[in-house]
């Protein structure tokens, strides 16, 4: 059981804190149930968006979180078909 609400802790809780810190779900100006849901559907789903984000950032770098980095990284992104971006990337958690 300890273990269960441990997990609930950590994916659970973390969210509606951050929604009640950052998103003004701490206390409400609206009155009625269906307005309430309406602004708590739309912070729910833009958390559920950032979150997504975050997964999708954690691919691209999905390669290097294993390396120890002792020089820069440039990630190349093909912006058109003829144009190229390098973009230097400093993990920090990573240097050692």
């Amino acid at each position: 059981m300890k273990e269960r609400y441990q997990q609930r802790k950590e994916t659970i809780e973390r969210l509606f804190g951050t929604a009640k810190e950052y998103h003004n779900l701490r206390y409400t100006r609206l009155r009625g149930k269906s307005k309430m849901e309406a602004t708590l559907g739309l912070t729910l789903a833009c958390l559920n968006m950032k979150k997504y984000s975050k997964i999708m950032a954690g691919i691209v770098f999905l390669v290097c979180l294993k390396v120890i980095i002792s020089r820069p990284i440039v990630i190349t992104i093909v912006k058109e078909k003829t144009s190229w971006i390098n973009i230097p990337v400093c993990l920090q958690s990573e240097i050692r």
